[in-house]
C-alpha cells in the first residue's frame, strides 16, 4: 500500500462511527495469531486505533441526492487500495460493527455497514457471505464453501454434519470453522472453543477468536493440512453429504449412514451420556437426505439394549422417515428382535403403528447378512 493510498485510507477510517463505548482496540481483541502478521491488516488496525477525531454528528436523514453524494466520496478515498484490500477492510469493520456472541449486527449499525458494502465494492454474494460468516455463532450450520477442522476426539459422527474428516486439529477443545472467499482467494477462519462444565452433559461452545487465511500466511496455520492449495480444492470438491461408519462402544451403537446405497444401519446397545448431543448428527443427515439423497432408503434397528433416553432418539428419527415418505421418498424400516424379547417386539410394533405401511418386524435370526 503506498503513501498515498495510506492517507486516502486513514480519512476515510476517520469519518467512521463505531458503537458507543467501544474502544477500538476491540478491533484487534478477536483477531487471531495470523492477523497480526498481515501488512495488509496492520495498516487497518493502525489507522483504526489511531483515530483522533470524533466524528461529527450527521443529519438523521438525507435525501437521495446528498446519499449518493457522500458514496461517491468516500468511494474517491478507497479507490486506490486493490479489490482484497477493500475487501478485508470491509470486514474489519463488520467485525466491529457485529455483536459476535448473537452473530447480528449491533442496533443501528445495519445501515453503515450496507453502505460500507457501496463504498468497498463489495459484491452482493460476498456481502452476503461475510454476514453469514458472522451470524455463524454455532459449529456446522454452514455447508457452502465451507470445511471445518474437528478434533479426532469429539463425536464421530460429526462427519454425518458435513464436517471434513481428512483435516484435523492438534488441540482437543477446538474447532475451526472457514468459510472460502474464491474471488479474493482467501478463507475467513472462526475458532470456536469448546468444553464441557462439570455436572453437564452438553458442551459449552463460544467464538474465540476469527481470523483469515491466504497462502501467504498459510504456514502460521500449523495445523494437519498439507497445503493451502489442499484446503481450497477441498472445499471445490466437498460435498456436505457424507458416508458414516461408526463402530460400537460399550455405551454407543454402531452406525452406518450409506449415502451411497441409501440405507442406515443402527446396531447394539445405546445409553450415552447425552443422547440428543450424540444423535443429533444422525438427525442432520436425515434432513440432507432429503436435498442430496436418493428416492429409497433404508433403515435397519438390531438394538441389543437402549435406555429411556435414546428411545426418544429412536421415536424422533422414525418420524423424520415418515416424513420422508410425504415428500415422495420410498423408506423401509426394518426392526430386529430376539423371539424370547417380548420389550424390543413391543416396541417395534409401538413404532409400525406410527410409521404404518413400510415398517416391517424382523426375527434376529432372520436378518439379512449385513447385518450379522
Amino acid at each position: 500500500m503506498d503513501e498515498l493510498a495510506y492517507s486516502y485510507l486513514t480519512e476515510f477510517v476517520k469519518k467512521l462511527s463505531f458503537p458507543e463505548g467501544a474502544d477500538s482496540a476491540d478491533i484487534v481483541s478477536m483477531q487471531g495469531k495470523l492477523y497480526s502478521n498481515d501488512d495488509c491488516y496492520k495498516h487497518f488496525c493502525r489507522v483504526l486505533n489511531s483515530r483522533v477525531e470524533k466524528p461529527s454528528k450527521e443529519p438523521c436523514i438525507l435525501n437521495d441526492q446528498e446519499k449518493e453524494k457522500r458514496i461517491n466520496c468516500e468511494k474517491k478515498l478507497t479507490a486506490r487500495i486493490s479489490s482484497v484490500e477493500r475487501f478485508n477492510l470491509f470486514v474489519l469493520i463488520v467485525q466491529k460493527c457485529v455483536d459476535l456472541k448473537s452473530g447480528v449486527p449491533i442496533t443501528g449499525y445495519q445501515p453503515q455497514i450496507e453502505r460500507l458494502a457501496v463504498v468497498c465494492d463489495i459484491e452482493k454474494a460476498d456481502y452476503m457471505d461475510v454476514m453469514a460468516f458472522f451470524s455463524s455463532t454455532e459449529p456446522y450450520d454452514d455447508t457452502v464453501n465451507s470445511i471445518y477442522f474437528a478434533p479426532e476426539k469429539s463425536n464421530r459422527l460429526v462427519a454425518a454434519k458435513g464436517v471434513n474428516v481428512n483435516f484435523s486439529l492438534k488441540t482437543e477443545n477446538e474447532i475451526f470453522y472457514l468459510k472460502y472467499f474464491k474471488k479474493h482467494e482467501q478463507f475467513l477462519i472462526k475458532t470456536f472453543s469448546y468444553h464441557r462444565p462439570n455436572n453437564s452433559i452438553t458442551d459449552n461452545i463460544k467464538v474465540k477468536e476469527v481470523n483469515y487465511l491466504n497462502a501467504l500466511n498459510f504456514p502460521l496455520l500449523k495445523q494437519n493440512v498439507l497445503s493451502f492449495e489442499s484446503l481450497v480444492e477441498s472445499v471445490n470438491n466437498y460435498s456436505p453429504f457424507q458416508s458414516v461408519n461408526v463402530d460400537a462402544t460399550p455405551a454407543t451403537p454402531a452406525i452406518f449412514l450409506d449415502a451411497a446405497l441409501c440405507r442406515i444401519i443402527i446396531r447394539g446397545s445405546s445409553s450415552p451420556l447425552s443422547p440428543m448431543n450424540y444423535f443429533q448428527p444422525v438427525y442432520d443427515w436425515v434432513n440432507n437426505y432429503e436435498t442430496f439423497g436418493g428416492a429409497y432408503l433404508e433403515v435397519h434397528f438390531l438394538f441389543d439394549y437402549f435406555n429411556s433416553y435414546t428411545s426418544k432418539f429412536i421415536l424422533n428419527l422414525t418420524n423424520m422417515c415418515k416424513s420422508l415418505t410425504l415428500s415422495g421418498r420410498e423408506v423401509k424400516c426394518f426392526w430386529y428382535y430376539k423371539e424370547d424379547d417380548e420389550e424390543m417386539k413391543e416396541f417395534g410394533k409401538h413404532l409400525k403403528g406410527l410409521f404404518g405401511k413400510g415398517f416391517k418386524l424382523v426375527l434376529l435370526d432372520k436378518s439379512p447378512e449385513i447385518l450379522v
